[in-house]
């Protein structure tokens, strides 16, 4: 009964990691939110999303080798590259072209976007497609090539986003100074995806072009650097939605969270069983 209860108890925060509360009718912009008060200054080459969580050898291989073999290809939702003749459409053709907010500019220069407070895209209509594609596999995989050309700057400043807002989104990619912040919206992080939010120091240290692939399976929030993982992923676990009833949660504790749950949960029961098992082989 005890374990019953449990599991009954743990399925209903098992929602944690769900990405059931992304909206359909936000749009999609680069290098700023939606009412251009969170500017981002640096290049973008490309970037992609695809539905499901990619490894950095499966994501190369299917850019390099694979992209002609539909199998391959249909896992991405939306290409943008801005070094090809139609740098504002989406090679896959799923999702609506991209529009200039402020100026418009050429991408002749470094074969690349240049981003800054005057110059920002926004999708033409909301990116629906992209939205339930995410949410039928419950997974996805965002890759972007860029370079920033300020290490300092902050807001976050954003440099990817599907939002309604500065406070309304499904998930963002952004800069705050040399660090990398990824917000995205689950039951556990809340609508504006800060409670916690993932950060990753030091990944604009240089202005330098890189490569970046964050992958969420469902679980676990992973960031890739020029193909290399970095520590400490993100963690959303039942324990960590159990606890957050009571205290503001810290990124860094959040395996700690799982860890207590199923401690605090399963220590009763194994308890119970000891006290049974030696208690008949004492009689």
């Amino acid at each position: 009964i005890y374990m019953s209860l449990f599991l009954l108890f743990s399925t209903t925060l098992h929602r944690a990691a769900n990405l059931e509360t992304w909206n359909p009718d936000y749009d999609l912009l680069v290098g700023n939110e939606k009412g251009g008060d969170r500017p981002w200054e640096g290049r973008i080459r490309k970037f992609a999303v695809l539905d499901s969580a990619m490894s950095p050898y499966r994501l190369r291989k299917l850019f390099n080798n694979n992209m002609r073999q539909r199998k391959f290809y249909k896992r991405i939702i939306c290409l943008y590259d801005f070094t090809a003749s139609n740098p504002l459409k989406d090679k896959t053709e799923e999702l609506p072209d991209l529009k200039w907010c402020g100026n418009e500019q050429s991408n002749a220069e470094r074969n690349s976007f240049y981003f800054d407070q005057n110059h920002w895209l926004q999708s033409s209509r909301p990116v629906t497609i992209l939205v339930n594609r995410v949410k039928a596999f419950n997974q996805f995989s965002v890759y972007i090539i860029l370079a920033t050309a300020d290490t300092q700057q902050s807001g976050p400043a954003r440099i990817l986003t599907v939002s309604r807002d500065a406070y309304h989104r499904n998930f963002t990619l952004a800069q705050e100074r040399k660090n990398l912040v990824f917000r995205i919206n689950t039951p556990l992080t809340g609508e504006n995806g800060t409670e916690p939010q993932f950060i990753a120091r030091d990944v604009f240290a240089h202005t330098e072009m890189q490569e970046l692939l964050i992958t969420f399976n469902g679980k676990v929030l992973r960031l890739y650097v020029d193909g290399r993982s970095q520590k400490s992923p993100m963690l959303f676990s039942e324990g960590a939605l159990f606890f957050k009833k009571f205290q503001k949660l810290n990124l860094y504790d959040m395996r700690g969270y799982a860890f207590l749950f199923k401690l605090f949960f399963i220590a009763p029961l194994l308890a119970a069983l000891w006290f049974f098992i030696f208690g008949r082989m004492r009689k």
